[in-house]
């Protein structure tokens, strides 16, 4: 296996190595979602199965997979003709919960919201080599801090939302279009670009989703309402989320010790449980600092980034072996994608 810089690649040597990995899709099943053109918008909701990928650069430039629609009809499923959907398309259905996964969570403040892009926007800067879609989204920062900041200085309050509700908002991951001089890197992301698992939509309103109790949703232990204000969380790599002395409590029980699950789903709990304990502050700005990265709204990246924070890339390396999740990004400079055994 050899280890080749993402930036030496030809777009023909990356869409070679990507074809043995979504080959793993073919036979699969998937909800198709957020298609906006009239004919694409009748589809959305429906469930579909990938059946083949086309092992052409030339031919399928922006790496669709081959999906049949699966209808029902008074006789049984009917075949449909296979279509080309690209992967941002294709919602996996294990990341339904996502949907209605805290949807009640309190707004941010405008001066948390400040705050925020402050110290993401302080982290980068603009330059030659600097990717055009990072320019893209820290651009979409300033625009909404300058506002912002404006209404601070006429009004001097930080508390509640001065701005229209759209005013917050971008769509996951948001990227200028592609043009004739697109790097390697921007069209690996891009074409991989994987499908937002909320409504397609970042709002800078609601980046602590899940940092926090909604109000709503109870701790499946002792049953108590997670508050609003409620921060002392554990949240699982199956996405259920308990009080932390709840959950440590349930572990160390001779039944949670025995089963060592997550009581809702029986999910195997993951060792090294400190890992999952929320940490607000520090996972508020990872947030406000991982948009302008990958583009990824605040319910992708707890999907995405965040339930399984040790899972590692295989393939993605850099100096120091394989990296997690959480480490790419971060070192993108010093990143290679390792070729597949033939």
């Amino acid at each position: 296996m050899t280890s080749i810089p993402i930036s030496d690649l030809s777009k023909e040597q990356a869409y070679a190595m990507f074809w043995q990995s979504n080959k793993e899709y073919v036979g699969q099943q998937f909800r198709v979602d957020h298609l906006t053109s009239e004919k694409g918008k009748t589809l959305n909701g429906k469930l579909c199965q990938v059946v083949g990928f086309t092992p052409s650069y030339a031919t399928n430039p922006d790496m669709r997979l081959q999906c049949r629609i699966l209808e029902e009809s008074d006789d049984g499923r009917k075949e449909s003709k296979p279509i080309l959907l690209k992967s941002c398309n294709l919602v996996h259905s294990s990341s339904r919960i996502m949907y209605e996964l805290m949807s009640a969570s309190e707004p941010l403040t405008d001066g948390e919201i400040i705050k925020g892009l402050k110290q993401a926007l302080s982290e980068y800067v603009d330059g030659p080599g600097v990717r055009k879609d990072l320019q893209f989204r820290c651009k979409f920062y300033r625009s909404v801090l300058n506002k912002l900041e404006k209404n601070k200085q006429s009004n001097n309050k930080n508390n509640g939302n001065a701005l229209e509700d759209d005013e917050y908002c971008i769509p996951c991951m948001a990227a200028p279009p592609p043009d004739e001089n697109e790097e390697i890197g921007e069209w690996i992301m891009r074409v991989n670009r994987p499908a937002c698992v909320g409504n397609n939509k970042l709002d800078l309103r609601f980046m602590d989703l899940g940092l926090k109790g909604d109000g709503l949703a109870t701790c499946g232990i002792c049953t108590e309402t997670l508050g609003s204000s409620e921060k002392n969380l554990i949240t699982l790599p199956c996405v259920h989320q308990f009080h932390s002395s709840c959950l440590q409590e349930w572990l160390s029980s001779d039944l949670g010790r025995v089963k060592w699950s997550c009581p809702t789903c029986r999910h195997i709990v993951p060792s090294n449980l400190k890992t999952y304990m929320v940490q607000y502050e520090t996972e508020l700005r990872n947030r406000f600092q991982e948009f302008p990265l990958s583009g990824f709204c605040q319910k992708c990246i707890m999907w995405f980034m965040e339930k399984d924070r040790n899972q590692v890339l295989h393939g993605v390396v850099n100096e120091n072996g394989a990296m997690t999740m959480n480490q790419i990004g971060q070192t993108s400079e010093k990143v290679h994608i390792c070729s597949p055994p033939v």
